[in-house]
């Protein structure tokens, strides 16, 4: 049979082959049921060597049927695309539901044709997402992301770890009570040989809990590294420190464009190339005062390449007499969408008194609050491209 091109006539011989096949194995156990010890092994043998046949037979016959099917006569480079699509359609549903099952892995159990295509697609294999479900804590997957790594060979990695049970940032102390916390953490020391080729790492985890994880990531180098999210629990300390010093990533991340953290305390990369930086707290719960400097505030704002900047939480106190000082503008050029809170800060206030933002498109303000703001100097069009103001 030629099993390239094969016909309904082909299919139809090997059908006929497995009736024939099936028909001896019913000869043979009938046998069997009347022999006599000594003809007994050499029946069994006889027998295990049909079902062997048989299996082998179904085999072809599937791979015969399945290349007569439009979809197996597409290109491999086609299937290739399709197979992507299917696996990022899965991930909204996948990362809302309990997770099950990948997409890709259902792909490469369908056929062996399918399975040539998925192993050799590396961008199948170089994405893995955790959530910590409370239903399967004994089920870590610790041995299917050490596949996806192998599979993926040098192809840039897209992480994503949310460690809090159920995705419940009020859950953080039953999550690391848990028994299968130390299963976690070691899912995150999994890809520290791998930090070289990570493209996405997004980690959602309790307050200090990864800090042995972080404190790997000080002199690493991340020449890949274009999206970072580290965000904690809800209940925490704030924003310690008056400057951006780097603690982690200090061997490189030159592509990091995108950051967003809960609080800068929790780990701190470079910031010479970030286009989007979010610094949004979670915290119900605030302790402390922040000291969140003006100093940072203006270094953040000239970064030379952010683009977009949204600052939400108690991240510093702005006095009414500030407002009023005459100082020169703070220049952030290529900021084009800005969004801050107000409360209780007058930051949304200080930035329209002391900002220049000659790209600055739209501006996103909560809690602004018209009294005791004294704005320094006349006004002046320090954002000639704004076309959208939000006041919440």
């Amino acid at each position: 049979m030629d099993r390239k091109t094969p016909n309904h006539k082909s299919l139809d011989s090997i059908l006929s082959d497995i009736e024939a096949l099936e028909a001896e194995v019913l000869h043979i156990e009938a046998r069997l049921e009347q022999a006599g010890p000594g003809s007994k092994t050499e029946l069994q043998q006889a027998l295990q060597q049909l079902r062997s046949t048989i299996t082998t037979a179904h085999i072809r016959y599937n791979e015969a049927h399945n290349s007569q099917l439009p979809l197996f006569k597409l290109p491999n480079e086609v299937l290739g695309v399709i197979f992507r699509l299917a696996q990022r359609n899965s991930w909204f549903d996948t990362l809302r539901e309990n997770p099950g099952i990948d997409t890709q892995v259902r792909i490469s159990h369908v056929c062996n044709h399918w399975r040539d295509i998925s192993l050799s697609l590396l961008p199948l294999w170089s994405v893995f997402r955790y959530r910590n479900v409370k239903s399967l804590q004994h089920c870590i997957p610790l041995r299917r992301l050490e596949i996806y790594l192998e599979r993926s060979k040098d192809y840039p990695l897209d992480l994503w770890f949310n460690l809090f049970f159920d995705g419940t940032f009020n859950n953080a102390k039953a999550s690391v009570e848990s028994s299968s916390w130390p299963q976690i953490l070691k899912l995150l020391a999994l890809i520290l040989p791998h930090i070289h080729r990570v493209r996405e790492l997004h980690i959602t985890a309790p307050d200090g809990k990864i800090n042995d994880f972080l404190s790997h990531l000080e002199k690493a180098s991340a020449p890949a590294l274009e999206f970072l999210t580290i965000v904690g629990e809800k209940d925490r300390e704030l924003f310690k420190g008056s400057n951006w010093s780097p603690n982690i990533f200090l061997g490189g991340a030159p592509r990091l464009k995108y950051l967003r953290s809960d609080d800068a305390q929790f780990s701190r990369p470079p910031l010479q190339s970030i286009v989007q930086l979010r610094l949004e707290q979670r915290a119900d719960s605030i302790r402390g005062s922040p000291v969140f400097s003006l100093s940072l505030l203006e270094e953040i704002l000239t970064l030379p390449h952010l683009e977009i900047l949204s600052m939400w939480g108690h991240f510093l106190r702005i006095e009414p007499a500030v407002l009023a000082q005459a100082r020169p503008k703070i220049e952030a050029r290529k900021l084009t969408h800005l969004r801050c809170d107000g409360s209780p800060s007058l930051l949304p206030q200080y930035i329209l008194s002391h900002v220049e933002a000659p790209a600055l498109e739209t501006i996103t303000f909560s809690c602004f609050n018209f009294s005791e703001t004294s704005p320094a100097g006349p006004p002046v069009n320090d954002f000639p491209s704004l076309h959208t103001l939000v006041l919440i």
